[in-house]
C-alpha cells in the first residue's frame, strides 16, 4: 500500500479496522517511521476507542514504535 501524501495513509486504513478484530486485553505494537509517531497517535485517538497509547523510543531517542489498546 502506499502511503499517500504524507505517508500516513496505511494507518488511517489501520484504524479503521483495527476495533474489528483487536480484542480487549490485546495490543497492537506498530513500528512508525521517522517523525511519524504523533501523527499516528493522533489519527489513532480521533475515535476514541483505543486507551492512551504509549511509546517507546529507538536508540537515537526518536518514538519509534507505538502500543495500542481498546477502551
Amino acid at each position: 500500500m502506499d502511503g499517500g501524501k504524507d505517508g500516513l495513509d496505511f494507518y488511517r486504513q489501520l484504524e479503521k479496522i483495527v476495533p474489528c478484530y483487536l480484542k480487549k486485553q490485546k495490543a497492537l505494537f506498530l513500528e512508525v517511521g521517522l517523525h511519524q509517531a504523533q501523527d499516528v497517535v493522533d489519527i489513532f485517538k480521533r475515535r476514541r476507542l483505543f486507551k492512551p497509547i504509549k511509546t517507546a523510543k529507538d536508540f537515537s531517542g526518536t518514538d519509534r514504535a507505538l502500543w495500542i489498546d481498546l477502551l
